[in-house]
């Protein structure tokens, strides 16, 4: 209906027989749109913002890095992450921490965690295996050090991928097995067994 150009052809303004608006563009796909360069960004029908993106299918969708706040303005965010200057909370009222999360939270991959940890609750971990234990450590090779569960209500201990101490739900002591069947319980390998009680 209106398309106003630049004497050499460029899109300043266009209104398509839509109703759509455009500017840097003749093609506006969503009611508003606007293009710098090779980037657009879009007003849907249903209020919807897009940023980078002309398909914008909640209520902001960013299509790049996004920085929130002052204070880092000058470092470019990572392609397709985040920068936040402040504190962050998810279902939270309130944060006072880098990130508050008030309800359940899952980690799929590795949690790293570089300073001290300080628990109000429990601290729930995978029942693990003696090369992968629940609870292990960080440094270069030493991933099958660890504690973890073998079966229920027991904890085994175990150093380079080898079951070196269990204790069970009945109290007995295992070293070198995951299954004691006396009080104290010692696998030699090929030597035999040693019970005590």
């Amino acid at each position: 209906i209106l398309n106003v150009q630049s004497s050499s052809g460029n899109p300043f303004f266009t209104v398509a027989g839509g109703g759509n608006v455009g500017i840097g563009t003749t093609g506006p796909s969503q009611i508003f749109q606007v293009n710098t360069g090779s980037s657009a960004s879009v007003i849907t029908s249903t209020g919807n913002l897009g940023i980078g993106t002309t398909t914008a299918n909640s209520n902001l969708s960013v299509a790049g890095g996004a920085h929130i706040g002052s204070v880092r303005q000058g470092i470019s965010a990572p392609t397709d992450g985040l920068f936040v200057d402040g504190n962050v909370g998810i279902g939270a009222t309130t944060s006072s921490n880098k990130l508050d999360v008030w309800g359940n939270a899952r980690i799929a991959g590795t949690l790293t965690v570089d300073s001290t940890i300080t628990p109000t609750g429990q601290f729930l971990a995978i029942d693990g295996s003696k090369s992968a234990p629940s609870y292990s450590f960080a440094s270069s090779g030493n991933g099958d050090n660890g504690m973890y569960l073998p079966s229920a209500n027991a904890l085994s201990f175990a150093t380079a991928g080898n079951d070196v101490l269990t204790l069970t739900a009945g109290g007995n002591v295992g070293i070198g097995t995951t299954a004691p069947g006396t009080i104290l319980e010692v696998n030699r390998g090929g030597t035999g067994n040693t019970n005590v009680g």
